[in-house]
């Protein structure tokens, strides 16, 4: 049988990660975890590893949001709220929420849509008046994590092909922010590597646009164009600002 004991390394990498999770995530029963852990194995004398997310914790309308949601989800309440998608259009979504899960900076909810009769995601960000109804779900849903794998699976494959080009200066860049995708060698000095990003998600397209003249955007066309279009309309925004001053 294999020792299953704690060791005390161990236990400080737990109660760091849990501290860590503390900095990104405001929830009351997380911090009852923590002062609970640290009673029972008691405080550490000294650590070499720390974590801080604090930069990617979300605004307090996001973490009121995200509380009424967890208590919808473990009550199996429906939920209704306005939603504003990518483009900016406006809904008024009836979700039978499943999970909430955080990636990409951003916390997600996923819940079945009664009117579509299908799973879908939702930005929390992009959420607002929030109301958690008396209604219970109307249906059993299974294993939902399994039903979320299958559906960041279909989400990913809707992913599009963009090809970057690069000299030497913008290698570290992309090596930085895109660690899993291949780079390639082209030419003497230039290299080229292809990123699959989803086409409507504007974190990418901002993170593309903030590397400037040192990575160059090949194909496809489109989304090269509406790079394109997205920086000059903001020099225009910029320019019409400083005629106004």
């Amino acid at each position: 049988m294999k020792n299953s004991e704690i060791r005390e390394e161990e236990q400080q990498m737990i109660k760091k990660a849990l501290e860590s999770l503390s900095t990104s995530y405001t929830n009351t029963a997380l911090s009852t975890v923590i002062e609970k852990y640290h009673a029972i194995t008691g405080k550490e004398n000294s650590a070499n590893i720390f974590w801080d997310f604090g930069v990617t914790k979300e605004n307090k309308a996001v973490q009121n949001i995200l509380y009424v949601l967890e208590r919808a989800i473990q009550e199996k309440r429906c939920v209704n709220f306005v939603y504003s998608n990518a483009e900016g259009r406006l809904s008024h979504p009836r979700v039978e929420p499943l999970a909430v899960y955080y990636k990409w900076y951003a916390w997600y909810l996923f819940g079945y849509s009664p009117e579509r009769d299908g799973y879908r995601t939702y930005k929390l960000a992009r959420m607002r008046d929030l109301v958690s109804e008396k209604t219970g779900f109307h249906r059993e849903h299974g294993n939902v994590s399994a039903l979320l794998q299958d559906s960041e699976r279909a989400y990913y494959a809707t992913c599009i092909p963009v090809e970057l080009c690069f000299e030497e200066e913008g290698r570290s860049l992309v090596e930085e922010y895109f660690a899993d995708c291949p780079i390639q060698k082209s030419g003497e000095t230039g290299y080229t590597a292809t990123l699959h990003v989803p086409p409507k998600e504007r974190l990418w397209k901002a993170l593309l646009l903030s590397f400037g003249g040192r990575v160059r955007v090949i194909a496809p066309k489109e989304y090269r164009e509406e790079l394109a279009a997205s920086a000059r309309n903001f020099l225009l925004n910029c320019d019409s600002q400083v005629s106004r001053s």
